[in-house]
C-alpha cells in the first residue's frame, strides 16, 4: 500500500566535489630559510564556514607539483592557524584532511599555490550550507525553512558501514487552506557503499522521527530537530531485530520503499547499558527524576546525586527520555553498544510555568491523548472508535466491544473467562496476534486477556490499524502485525 503522502525521495550515491575553497593571496616579502635559496613561508587558516569558526586539528599538506615526492604537512592549531617553512619557489598543491570534511560526505578540496618568489597566505574554507545545498541537493531549492539532514549508517556490533539501507524521515505538519488539516510527510535515502545518506527538505526547528533500516537490522525511532544552521548531522547504529525485516530486502528504490521500512521491529531489550547524571546549569543535581529508553523497556529513576543507569537496553541508535517535576523535559539521541556502557549527561532548565487566574466555566479541558486521537484520526489510516461510541453501546467487557469490530477475534486460551487470545485478521488477509498499547503504554496480554488490563467502563476510546505500514511512528512495536490502541479515563455519559 502506497503511503497518502507520496514521500519525495533521494538517493544517497553521491560525493561532493568542491574545488576553489583554497584561496592563495602572495605577500611582497622574499627571504631564504635556513640555508635554502629562496625558500619561503606559507601561512594561513583554516575555517569552517558552517560553524562560522576557527578549524582546528586539520592536516594541512603542501606537495610539489614535478615532484610528488617533496611534500610539508602540519597541523593546524586551535585558532585554526597554521604555518609551513623552508618551501622552494614552485607550484605546489595545497589540501587538507579533517574529519569534519568526511562527515559533510566532502572530497577534500585542493588548489595551485605558485611562489615565484614572494610569501604566501592562505585561506582554507569547509564550505558554507548554501553550497553544500546546492552540491547535494542539484534537483531542489531548499526554502529558508528547510535543512539537509547527512551522516551514516552503521551496525551498532561493529561500525560497519551499513551498505543497502534506507533512512526515512516523519514530521506532522499543519495545513490551513479552507480549513485546518494535519499531514505527516515521509522523505527517504538509500545508503551508499560508505553507508551514507543524505536527506534535502527536512524542516528546521521541528522535532521530526527518523530511523535507518536494513535488510536484516534496523536504528530505534529517533527524535532529531534540524538546527537554524539548517545542518543536521547525525549517524546512525542499526542492530539485528527480533522479526527480520524482509519487507525492505529487495525492495525496489524509489518513493514506494518508503512504505515498506515504517516502524521496523526493534527489540526491547538487549545486553547494553547506560549511565549517566542530570544537573541543572549550575550543576545542582535533579534526584527522582524519570528516564526512559523510548519504545524500550529500558529506564529508570535519578538518584540523590542525579546519577542513574538504565540496563538491558537494546543496542543501535535509540532516544533517551528525561523528565522531572519542575522542569522541561528533554529527548536525546544515543549510541547504545552490546556489552558496553554509554554515558550521557543531562542539563535540565526549569520549566517555563506561568501561574494566572483561571475561571472555568462548565467545561473540562480536552486531554492531551484525545488531540492527538483525533489527529490520528483525520489521517484515516485506521479504525477508531470514540468516546461517545463507547458510551452508547456500554460494553460490559472491553473483549466484547474489540469482538464486534470488523477483523478483531478472541479465542479461549484457557480453561478461565480472563484467558483469551486476541487475534488480528491482516491487511494480507492472514491472521496475527497484535500488539495492544495502553495509555501509550505496550502490554503483553497473550494468554491473559485484555480484560486483565483495561476495565470497561473507563475504556474512552479505541484505535486499530492493520498493518505495520499504517501504524503511526508515535507508537511502539513489538510484533509485525497491527496495532491495537486502548485509552481509559473518566468517561462521561452519552448525550441526551
Amino acid at each position: 500500500m502506497t503511503h497518502p503522502f507520496r514521500p519525495r525521495f533521494r538517493s544517497a550515491r553521491w560525493r561532493i566535489v568542491l574545488l576553489g575553497a583554497v584561496i592563495a593571496c602572495p605577500t611582497a616579502v622574499a627571504h631564504a630559510q635556513g640555508g635554502v635559496p629562496n625558500a619561503h613561508r606559507i601561512g594561513g587558516t583554516v575555517f569552517d564556514s558552517i560553524a562560522n569558526a576557527p578549524l582546528g586539528g586539520a592536516l594541512v599538506q603542501l606537495v610539489a607539483r614535478d615532484n610528488p615526492a617533496w611534500a610539508r604537512t602540519t597541523t593546524s592549531e586551535a585558532d585554526g592557524r597554521f604555518v609551513i617553512d623552508r618551501v622552494p619557489p614552485g607550484v605546489y598543491t595545497l589540501g587538507y584532511l579533517h574529519p569534519r570534511l568526511d562527515s559533510l560526505h566532502v572530497t577534500p578540496p585542493v588548489s595551485t599555490v605558485q611562489l615565484p618568489g614572494a610569501d604566501s597566505s592562505v585561506w582554507l574554507a569547509i564550505p558554507s550550507v548554501a553550497t553544500l545545498a546546492r552540491a547535494a541537493c542539484p534537483d531542489m531549492s531548499l526554502a529558508d525553512d528547510e535543512a539537509i539532514f547527512m551522516g551514516r549508517l552503521r551496525t551498532a556490533q561493529t561500525g560497519a558501514p551499513v551498505t543497502a539501507g534506507i533512512v526515512s524521515v516523519q514530521w506532522w505538519e499543519t495545513i490551513i487552506d479552507g480549513g485546518v488539516q494535519q499531514r505527516r510527510p515521509i522523505i527517504t535515502a538509500e545508503t551508499d557503499a560508505s553507508g551514507a545518506f543524505v536527506i534535502c527538505g527536512v524542516p528546521v526547528a521541528t522535532p521530526a522521527l527518523v530511523q535507518g533500516v536494513s535488510a536484516d537490522g534496523a536504528s530505534g525511532v529517533v527524535e532529531l530537530e534540524a538546527p537554524s544552521s539548517r545542518l543536521l548531522l547525525r549517524d546512525l547504529r542499526t542492530a539485528p531485530v527480533e522479526q527480520s525485516s524482509a519487507a525492505i530486502a529487495g525492495a525496489p528504490t524509489g518513493a514506494d520503499s518508503a512504505d515498506r521500512i515504517v516502524n521496523a521491529i526493534v527489540p526491547m531489550r538487549g545486553m547494553g547499558r547506560l549511565r549517566g547524571a542530570i544537573r541543572t546549569a549550575d550543576g545542582t543535581p535533579i534526584a527522582n527524576a524519570q528516564l526512559q529508553l523510548r519504545r524500550t523497556v529500558g529506564s529508570a529513576t535519578s538518584s540523590a546525586d542525579g546519577s542513574f543507569e538504565l540496563r538491558e537496553l537494546p543496542i543501535g541508535t535509540h532516544t533517551l527520555e528525561a523528565r522531572a517535576i519542575g522542569f522541561a523535559p528533554l529527548r536525546q539521541a544515543v549510541d547504545i553498544a552490546d556489552g558496553d556502557t554509554a554515558r550521557i549527561e543531562f542539563v535540565m532548565s526549569p520549566a517555563d510555568v506561568t501561574l494566572e487566574t483561571v475561571r472555568v466555566v462548565g467545561e473540562r479541558a480536552e486531554p492531551a491523548w484525545k488531540r492527538e486521537f483525533e489527529s490520528r484520526r483525520r489521517q484515516g489510516l485506521g479504525r477508531f472508535v470514540d468516546e461517545a461510541t463507547i458510551a452508547r453501546r456500554d460494553p460490559s467487557r472491553v473483549s466484547d466491544l474489540l469482538a464486534s469490530l470488523p477483523g478483531i477475534t478472541i479465542r479461549a486460551a484457557g480453561p478461565f473467562v480472563s484467558q483469551q487470545q486476541l487475534l488480528m485478521r491482516s491487511a494480507s488477509g492472514g491472521v496475527c496476534v497484535p500488539d495492544v498499547i495502553v495509555d501509550g503504554q505496550l502490554v503483553n496480554i497473550s494468554g491473559i486477556g485484555v480484560d486483565t488490563f483495561v476495565q470497561a467502563s473507563r475504556l474512552v476510546g479505541v484505535e486499530i490499524y492493520r498493518s505495520r505500514v499504517l501504524r503511526p511512528f508515535e507508537f511502539p512495536m513489538l510484533r509485525g502485525c497491527g496495532l491495537i490502541v486502548l485509552w481509559t479515563g473518566d468517561r462521561q455519559p452519552p448525550p441526551a
